[in-house]
């Protein structure tokens, strides 16, 4: 059943533009709401979470990279994972 699903989106992420979209503003939120929380704050920097949304952001943006073959686009967001995983790793 869970196999059937992700076969089901990754099918429509490579052949449906409006799912395409959808997953890139979705990306779009993750990345934006964890830079604005993290600017507005010093505070919040110190809680995984916010590296938790960047790293789903990259997550979903790389996936989409992968969906329309995109070489740079999936090289700039799978290559900030390690990052976000060392972020989240030291975070207090």
């Amino acid at each position: 059943m869970l196999t059937y699903s992700l076969e089901y989106i990754w099918y429509n992420l490579q052949t449906n533009e409006e799912w395409q979209n959808r997953a890139k503003w979705a990306g779009n939120a993750f990345i934006y709401a964890s830079a604005i929380a993290m600017s507005l704050s010093t505070e919040l920097r110190n809680f995984p979470i916010i590296y938790y949304s960047f790293m789903v952001g990259h997550l979903i943006w790389g996936t989409v990279g992968v969906a329309m073959k995109d070489k740079p686009l999936i090289m700039l967001n799978y290559g900030f994972i390690p990052l976000d995983i060392n972020a989240i790793a030291i975070c207090p």
